[in-house]
């Protein structure tokens, strides 16, 4: 569960990489990880232990509400434009996201699931 959480929010950076390094278009892209969210997405389609676990390991993080300052900041802040932002600031990912090899191989694998959706 919490492996799965961490894999998501890798491919999330990468492919946000990817696209800055490829998408020539007056858009900012960025991943943004407002830090540890309280939410119940981790309790869905999971056994009882794991949603149990995934509430007490959320049970320190912050409010939903709170979580939006991440994401506003990027909207009304026009100079802050890191790739990858963490609690609202500035962070750099880990060597893995920033390895061009493995951001070409997510973005190739993406394109092609997506197939002609993305080209049309």
């Amino acid at each position: 569960m919490l492996r799965s959480y961490a894999r998501t929010k890798l491919y999330n950076v990468l492919f946000t990489l990817a696209l800055r390094r490829k998408v020539d278009l007056d858009v900012r892209f960025h991943a943004v990880h407002p830090g540890l969210v309280r939410t119940e997405i981790g309790t869905k389609d999971t056994s009882r232990f794991h949603a149990w676990l995934w509430r007490l390991f959320t049970s320190r993080g912050i409010g939903p509400e709170d979580a939006v300052h991440s994401f506003s900041k990027l909207v009304y802040d026009a100079s802050l434009d890191a790739p990858y932002v963490y609690r609202g600031l500035p962070h750099e990912p880990s060597k893995v996201a920033l390895s061009i090899e493995n951001q070409d191989i997510l973005y190739q694998k993406t394109i092609s699931d997506l197939g002609s959706l993305i080209e049309s």
